[in-house]
């Protein structure tokens, strides 16, 4: 069973394009009917408008999303560099004070 949704957004479920099924619609109703079939065909093209600035919302959504996720990405990197950095200059100053206290050979943990 098809739901709303995939009915809505283009999918018939037979294969064929969603709004080849709606002008055939509309035909039909017109058929019967000229002035429902000009309603029904108005208030399709609001709804395909509608739709239509949904989709363009998304899109700009999405593409702010996806730009803010590059944003962070790149502060993650420049954050994890800034790290790396420290973390290297950090190993320095302990094989640096290592050295000197065993050249002094004082203990290298306080307890000792």
């Amino acid at each position: 069973m098809l739901s709303t949704l995939s009915l809505l957004v283009g999918h018939s479920g037979d294969g064929r394009p969603r709004a080849d099924i709606d002008r055939q619609v509309v035909r039909q109703v017109s058929v019967h009917c000229a002035e429902r079939g000009r309603l029904l065909e108005r208030i399709h093209g609001s709804l395909a408008e509608i739709f239509e600035g949904v989709a363009r919302e998304m899109a700009r959504a999405i593409d702010a999303c996806e730009r803010r996720v590059a944003r962070e990405r790149a502060r993650v990197a420049r954050q994890q560099a800034q790290m790396n950095e420290m973390h290297g200059a950090h190993a320095k100053e302990l094989d640096e004070v290592v050295m000197i206290r065993r050249t002094r050979r004082l203990p290298l943990r306080h307890d000792e």
